[in-house]
């Protein structure tokens, strides 16, 4: 795993705090404890070619998400095995590769491991927003958005209240994936059947509520262009 060293110079790319010297061969693992931040604040990822990035435990605020955007040039993504970019247990999130105008897509994720998604959100994570990220040769889904139910965890179970709100997709571009280009909710039933059962009880996948998908272009992918299970 990555061994992060956090840039002091945050002024440089306009923002908060700067994430530099992030590692080429090994995933990034970036935990919300290792900043004092408050929400609202922005986190810039500075451009050029890494392995993965997981994001731990970052929580916003409503009306205050925290920032997550690249700065001097497109932050490029290379990881095997495992996914490109991906958020746990985290809220209030704005995800965006904004961060520089000579680019469109701040945050590429060039590759994604076999079976490994290109953007996963997920353990809890929730009112996310992504734009401006090019997805493409995943070993699975393009951006993936959810908490299976697992028997030894439930808090996972749908019975247990969680809800996965105020997801916000757009401005993406997602091509040549394994799965499908954007995948949303448990698939594994709905109501009655579902494909976990714990103890001779069937347990379901959390809700979604207020999802937005819009303006993304995705193209050549291997299964649905957007899947969305409620």
């Amino acid at each position: 795993m990555g061994l992060l060293s956090y840039g002091l110079q945050a002024q440089n790319c306009d923002c908060d705090h700067v994430l530099d010297n992030l590692s080429t061969t090994d995933v990034n693992i970036i935990h919300a404890s290792s900043f004092d931040y408050a929400p609202g604040d922005v986190f810039c990822v500075r451009g050029g070619q890494m392995a993965g990035l997981r994001f731990l435990g970052f929580k916003g605020a409503p009306g205050e998400p925290l920032t997550f955007t690249n700065c001097e040039g497109a932050v490029v993504i290379n990881e095997t095995p495992h996914a490109g970019i991906t958020f746990i247990e985290s809220e209030y999130i704005h995800l965006t590769g904004t961060g520089d105008s000579h680019v469109q897509y701040g945050f590429h994720v060039a590759q994604s491991g076999a079976g490994q998604v290109g953007l996963n959100v997920t353990a809890f994570s929730t009112d996310i927003e992504i734009d401006h990220v090019e997805i493409e040769n995943t070993g699975f889904a393009g951006i993936m958005a959810k908490t299976d139910p697992r028997c030894e965890n439930p808090t996972t179970w749908r019975a247990s209240g969680f809800v996965l709100r105020n997801l916000d997709i757009h401005h993406n571009y997602i091509h040549h994936t394994t799965g499908e280009g954007i995948y949303i909710g448990y698939s594994g039933g709905y109501k009655v059947e579902s494909n976990v059962s714990c103890g001779g009880q069937k347990r379901f996948g959390h809700w979604l509520e207020n999802v937005e998908v819009h303006h993304n272009l995705i193209e050549n992918v291997g299964w649905d262009g957007i899947q969305l299970n409620l």
